[in-house]
């Protein structure tokens, strides 16, 4: 699997295909000053437009399950690492109809960043005909070398501002009435619980994960996702289906904050092999679903 391997190339929407839908992250605080792009963007951007196939000639693919066309949909700029944008992009970016403009990042976008020396897919971005079946956000972890599936999202205990120096203040009382946002009738998160777990099998991706990826990387399961952006975009994926009655088919990786070109190009192959262990797993249980009475 890598960036000379042959990708699948089908007609866009295709039934038989199956739709993955990533996001990347503007630059963000604490680290802006020292890290002023944030890899989990660049990481997105550089994604292709389909899975590339198995290497018929690599024998530890040649026993991988066989997978449908696989595209990857990539939202076409980073989002801005606010509460506020956040907050009015997830909904949208689950039906379809998030445009760039959403992202409210442009003016955060080093002119070096891929948003500006890439084809704009947003002409090719998902619609809300389009069926998505996993969403994959990613987002920067800080200093460290890992790589991490996150398991869980939490819905409180943000206490850190966001790069325009808010807080999420869901918590907070309004001066004039005394009453939290949590209170009304109408907050997003209104009957979500504290937490949520991905139904993704995500035992089962890891286990794939690392076998698609022996010994190169160190990847790892998580159930800290930390309480600011990443944490804040994920349980808003998992809070916008779980109010909907619908599977929470939505990840989270984190990736090292490290921006040269060589652990891009890692991270890649990374999110890469995370997106197959995804579809394999979902290929494999649909399958075993089929066959039993």
């Amino acid at each position: 699997m890598g960036s000379r391997s042959p990708l699948q190339r089908h007609e866009p929407s295709s039934d038989d295909e199956f739709n993955v839908l990533v996001t990347g992250f503007g630059s963000a605080q604490p680290f802006k000053d020292t890290y002023p792009k944030n890899p989990s963007w660049e990481i997105a951007a550089s994604l292709p437009e389909y899975l590339p196939l198995a290497n018929p000639h690599n024998p530890d693919q040649r026993s991988r399950p066989k997978l449908p066309p696989v595209r990857i949909y990539v939202h076409p700029a980073p989002i801005r690492v606010s509460y506020r944008t956040v907050r009015a992009i997830v909904p949208k970016l689950w039906a379809g109809t998030a445009t760039r403009e959403d992202s409210d990042s442009d003016r955060d976008v080093p002119l070096d960043s891929p948003v500006h020396r890439t084809p704009n897919r947003e002409a090719n971005g998902p619609t809300p005909a389009t069926r998505i079946d996993i969403v994959v956000h990613i987002g920067m972890a800080g200093p460290r070398h890992t790589y991490q599936v996150e398991m869980l999202g939490h819905r409180d205990g943000y206490a850190m501002s966001d790069v325009d120096g808010k807080m999420l203040g869901d918590d907070s009382p309004n001066p004039e009435t005394g009453r939290r946002p949590c209170d009304e009738d109408d907050w997003a998160w209104k009957g979500t619980p504290n937490h949520l777990v991905t139904d993704v099998d995500i035992k089962d991706v890891h286990r794939r994960w690392m076998e698609l990826l022996p010994g190169s990387v160190p990847l790892i399961l998580s159930t800290d996702p930390g309480r600011y952006l990443c944490d804040f975009i994920y349980f808003s994926s998992l809070a916008y289906l779980y109010r909907r009655e619908e599977r929470r088919r939505v990840v989270f990786l984190h990736v090292p904050c490290d921006p040269d070109e060589k652990m891009l190009q890692k991270g890649r192959q990374v999110a890469l092999g995370l997106i197959q262990a995804l579809v394999e797993s979902h290929a494999v249980k649909k399958k075993l679903e089929e066959v039993e009475p």
